[in-house]
């Protein structure tokens, strides 16, 4: 995840006999194991059973069992509707040590580090058919606008001690033209390592802890500062432009929901670049630097994108 202080540098490791309790409590033997890269705040492990079985064993950080069903609940009901993710299976998140997991197949293909363009199209449209499953069930007990910065923590801005950059935010989270109009299930956290290349070139997401129910284009604001950056961490109208094109495919935006974008997209990367400072403490770091120069190549690269801003290009 991205946007959340719940972070632990330090990778949850597992042994072996560790994993294999796990996998007797799910009802089947173990194999082996190994752990899998990718993941800023969870650690992952591959795990395989006696029957030839994948499955991805998340040990989760900062979450307690109850946040984790709920994330469970949101994930069956996705799958259920089709949507291209991976359900986990029925348990009640005990793990090892008291950690909280969870253990869902394994969907095979590549999780890259920089989504290459050739699949921005397709992102842009799996988050668009996330939107239009509308509001997701009421027992799934979803937050509601979970991707939004609490005033509490708008107020604390001004107590960092990265002063430049505390103004610098200050600047970029006020006001965000944010609507409680069409709400929808969102996200959250749609960046590369939580998404799936499979074999047929088609995309499936991962990782639903920050799910709410929440304005669609606040979320679509965050994938453009997740997935619009090229490998050097920079904003790019190519990156950008596909991705939103592929959403407006399924869900067409006008001029006025361009316009609202592209501000949304501002604060939502001002929101990661908060997130990695809290996480990471005071010490300037390229984890919340690199967002701050992203969002300032906005007003350079929508225009290069979208000219002039609101019309289809």
């Amino acid at each position: 995840m991205h946007t959340d202080e719940r972070g632990a540098d330090e990778p949850q490791e597992l042994r072996a006999h560790e994993v294999a309790h796990v996998c007797a409590v799910y009802g089947f033997g173990f194999r082996g194991f190994r752990r899998l890269d990718g993941g800023t705040v969870n650690t992952n492990f591959l795990v395989e059973t006696d029957r030839g079985e994948q499955y991805v064993l998340t040990v989760l950080s900062g979450r307690d069992r109850s946040a984790t069903a709920l994330a469970a609940g949101t994930m069956r009901w996705l799958a259920a509707s089709g949507y291209p993710t991976s359900a986990p299976l029925d348990g009640d998140g005990r793990g090892p040590r008291g950690r909280t997991v969870a253990l869902r197949p394994y969907i095979a293909g590549t999780v890259h580090d920089v989504l290459p363009v050739r699949l921005l199209g397709e992102a842009g449209a799996v988050l668009a058919r996330l939107h239009e499953l509308g509001l997701p069930p009421r027992e799934l007990r979803l937050p509601s606008g979970g991707r939004r910065l609490p005033r509490e923590a708008v107020a604390e801005i001004g107590a960092f001690a990265d002063r430049e950059f505390a103004a610098w935010l200050g600047d970029r989270l006020a006001d965000p033209p944010l609507s409680d109009e069409n709400l929808c299930m969102t996200h959250g956290d749609l960046f590369a390592d939580n998404l799936v290349e499979r074999a047929d070139g088609t995309l499936a997401v991962l990782d639903w802890e920050t799910a709410s129910v929440d304005d669609p284009l606040l979320d679509l604001g965050m994938a453009v500062m997740g997935l619009g950056v090229d490998a050097d961490g920079r904003l790019r109208a190519e990156r950008l432009r596909a991705l939103v094109d592929g959403y407006r495919r399924v869900r067409p935006l006008d001029g006025a929901d361009m316009d609202r974008l592209r501000e949304l997209a501002r604060y939502a990367g001002a929101m990661v670049a908060y997130f990695r400072y809290r996480r990471r403490g005071q010490a300037r770091s390229r984890a919340y630097t690199a967002m701050v120069a992203a969002v300032d190549d906005l007003p350079t690269v929508w225009p290069q994108a979208y000219e002039p801003v609101g019309t289809a290009g």
